[in-house]
């Protein structure tokens, strides 16, 4: 199975929803909206029909972070190494 971060990464092509997914949908939509359950249930039922019919729509989030943060990495880990050594 996809992982959620994966998914919300690279996007995904139609794939039919299973009930668990169904649930974590629900709760998420009455968490982020604050709404009845009856109206997250309404909500979620959309989302799923999206999922199952046109899939989900990239959203990257990981890979640029890393783009823009391994510069500091790098420059990190030489410093520390020239502490380390020395150098």
């Amino acid at each position: 199975a996809d992982s959620y971060a994966g998914i919300l990464e690279k996007g995904s092509q139609p794939r039919q929803v299973d009930s668990a997914e169904a649930d974590r949908i629900i709760r998420w939509v009455i968490f982020k909206r604050h709404v009845t359950a009856e109206q997250g249930i309404e909500a979620a039922q959309h989302i799923v029909s999206k999922i199952e019919k046109t899939g989900n729509n990239p959203h990257p989030y990981i890979e640029p972070a890393m783009e823009l943060m391994m510069p500091v990495v790098k420059d990190a880990v030489q410093h520390r190494l020239s502490e380390v050594l020395g150098v």
